[in-house]
């Protein structure tokens, strides 16, 4: 399962991390259904505790039950070449 992965790895080297996400952009694709995109920055990772890791992140979400929930994600870590889109600058606006 999802959540088993994502608990070993956060009692190692994610321990210590923090990870904050800033959304970008939600639309709604039907009264059941959006596609959500943020902007992610982990700090914190025991294997490189100085860098910043950038990510965008897509989801679709689904109303089942008359409740939300994630049917498909996608995590893309991104280049330290890439420059930030606006939606990173403003991240990091707020975690300083």
């Amino acid at each position: 399962m999802i959540e088993e992965g994502h608990a070993a790895v956060h009692k190692t080297v994610f321990r210590n991390s923090t990870q904050r996400e800033l959304l970008e952009e939600l639309t709604f694709v039907g009264p059941d259904a959006a596609v959500v995109r943020f902007c992610s920055v982990l700090t914190g990772d025991e294997r490189a505790p100085k860098e910043v890791i950038r990510s965008r992140k897509f989801l679709v979400v689904t109303k089942r039950q008359s409740v939300w929930k994630v049917s498909w994600g996608q995590n893309t870590r991104l280049r330290d070449e890439v420059a930030d889109s606006e939606c990173f600058t403003r991240l990091r606006e707020r975690v300083r």
